[in-house]
């Protein structure tokens, strides 16, 4: 049995300067945020899709600028894998797979 250095609980949020998205947690169960760094005001599009039925939920849409951290209400999703698309001006600018839980509900 080995020791683990600096490890992190899989619900906490690890972040790092370089990266301008971060989301947790993951799994999500009932909802998860979004910590998004943006330096110029644009329009923010959130979608996800479920990898399942290929059935996309638009779930934020909305003016952003700087930094912000939004959180979203997974909890009516049915639990499986889904492809997390940020939209910036109708542009894809970032996907994350990511699983919807609903552990414990």
């Amino acid at each position: 049995m080995g020791l683990v250095a600096n490890a992190s609980d899989i619900n906490n949020k690890v972040t790092s300067e370089n990266e301008p998205i971060h989301v947790y947690p993951i799994p999500a169960n009932t909802q998860f945020h979004i910590d998004f760094k943006n330096n110029e005001f644009s329009d923010v599009t959130y979608k996800l899709v479920n990898l399942e039925s290929g059935f996309t939920t638009t779930i934020d849409n909305q003016n952003s600028i700087n930094h912000q951290i939004s959180t979203f209400d997974v909890s009516l999703l049915p639990t499986g894998t889904y492809m997390l698309i940020i939209e910036e001006n109708g542009k894809s600018i970032y996907t994350k797979k990511m699983v919807i839980n609903h552990f414990g509900v």
